[in-house]
């Protein structure tokens, strides 16, 4: 089933970028997907690096960054969708660039991580005992 989904996908974008090559040009079309793969690669620098600094400060603060990595990941799942070519991608990836748009997902990833998995957003702590032993006697290597 994934297959025919990503067969029926690929059949599409082929299909509108021959119908905007016809209305625009295809050198026109060229400039647009090079243009959104270079989009793409800035949009996954910039928030690459953002994202590591908001979690770098989450965790500074004795926070679970979760949410911050989640954003950071739509960001870059945007980046993704922007270099792939085709204009149902670069439409996808330029949605998922405004915040009104990754809010819902974000919510809903959020929603799921705290029904599935209730001790990322808390720190446990375990408590035990610890014994340290320490050995008197040294190994040499000549033994071994």
């Amino acid at each position: 089933m994934p297959f025919i989904i990503f067969l029926l996908w690929l059949v599409f974008e082929i299909l509108l970028s021959a119908r905007i090559a016809e209305q625009i040009g295809s050198g026109f079309l060229l400039l647009w997907m090079l243009g959104s793969i270079a989009a793409g690669i800035i949009v996954i620098r910039i928030s690459g690096w953002k994202a590591l600094q908001r979690i770098q400060a989450a965790m500074a603060r004795n926070e679970l960054p979760a949410r911050d990595m989640l954003n950071g990941l739509l960001l870059m799942l945007a980046g993704l969708l922007l270099i792939l070519p085709g204009p149902i991608t670069d439409t996808a990836g330029l949605l998922l660039l405004l915040p009104f748009v990754r809010a819902p997902a974000l919510r809903a990833a959020d929603a799921t991580v705290r029904r599935t998995r209730p001790d990322l957003h808390e720190p446990v702590t375990i408590e035990g005992e610890f014994v340290e032993i320490r050995t008197h006697e040294r190994i040499d290597r000549d033994d071994l």
